[in-house]
């Protein structure tokens, strides 16, 4: 995987745009400029304070170490933030205002079928189309970040059975 990142890498015209907090993106190399982004100190674009309040998400945008806006997002979990902070270093690459930024991402609804909530009695129903590990992780961590006081019972239905029988060992981490 990591080779054909590399390939695309390489065949990449102008800058890149890339998740500084995966140690696997940080191995490649090239000639390009790359302009990372994450939650760690030594990105581009790093988010700081994020917090769970008044059901949105909110955190700060500092780029080149300044603080660059501050966020109230209707989105929940670390890889909704990342992919966030992916556009905004787009955005600003071709230089998309400010207020325009701020706007689009606060009035974002997530796509169909990703982080839906529906209240049954005391309980609280997410349903997601998580159909890999990784997403079925993810989707319960956006879940702990919302509701950190609530217990979390995960419940999977298997798509596929090819998918469920070659990742059977991640399921059932």
């Amino acid at each position: 995987m990591i080779n054909a990142y590399q390939v695309f890498v390489n065949k990449t015209e102008n800058s890149i745009i890339a998740c500084g907090d995966d140690v696997n993106i940080k191995r490649l190399t090239t000639e390009k400029k790359i302009y990372y982004y994450g939650f760690s100190l030594d990105n581009d674009l790093i988010v700081k304070n994020r917090r769970v309040e008044n059901n949105k998400t909110c955190f700060d945008v500092y780029y080149e170490n300044k603080l660059y806006d501050h966020y109230e997002v209707n989105a929940f979990g670390d890889h909704m933030v990342l992919d966030m902070l992916a556009s905004i270093m787009m955005s600003i690459l071709y230089g998309v205002e400010k207020k325009v930024i701020k706007n689009v991402l606060e009035n974002f609804k997530p796509a169909l079928r990703r982080f839906n909530e529906s209240v049954v009695g005391d309980n609280i129903v997410v349903d997601d189309y998580a159909h890999h590990p990784t997403e079925i992780k993810v989707t319960y961590d956006a879940a702990n970040q919302k509701y950190p006081n609530k217990e979390k019972i995960a419940v999977f239905l298997p798509n596929t059975y090819s998918r469920t029988k070659d990742l059977f060992d991640d399921f059932k981490k």
